[in-house]
């Protein structure tokens, strides 16, 4: 089964059901899918507080808002530590 999806696809959702002061949970593999760049920027015009995480820990999330919380995986810890 192939899964698709579409760039405004999660966007759609948080224009549909965030409200200023909500909170959107943000979970990617690279944080550069067109899909979840619309979604970040929908959250920022939207006024919401944003936790994300990025599963491969390349660090690449787009960060389009100040009110953005960043979470690293345990796994990416370790080396970003030993810098």
């Amino acid at each position: 089964m192939e899964y698709r999806t579409f760039p405004d696809e999660l966007s759609r959702q948080v224009e549909a059901l965030g409200d200023e002061g909500g909170v959107a949970l943000v979970r990617s593999t690279s944080g550069t899918s067109p899909n979840i760049v619309e979604a970040l920027k929908a959250a920022k015009e939207k006024g919401l507080l944003t936790i994300a995480q990025e599963l491969d820990n390349k660090l690449g999330m787009v960060y389009p808002s100040p009110n953005m919380i960043f979470l690293i995986s345990a796994a990416a810890a370790v080396p970003l530590l030993k810098r």
